[in-house]
């Protein structure tokens, strides 16, 4: 997807846009010093996040 379809949306004025894996995210908000309370996938390429400083 991120090969594909995304640059493709970059082409077309939605910006620079991006899709991650739950562990990718995890790795994101542990690197910039968060701690993950709650991280779960949702339905139609939605999730849900509560992460504490």
């Amino acid at each position: 997807m991120n090969y594909t379809e995304m640059p493709l949306a970059n082409l077309i004025g939605h910006g620079d846009v991006g899709a991650y894996s739950l562990g990718q995210i995890k790795t994101f908000c542990d690197n910039a010093g968060f701690k993950v309370e709650k991280l779960e996938a949702a339905k139609k390429f939605r999730m849900h996040l509560v992460a504490k400083k």
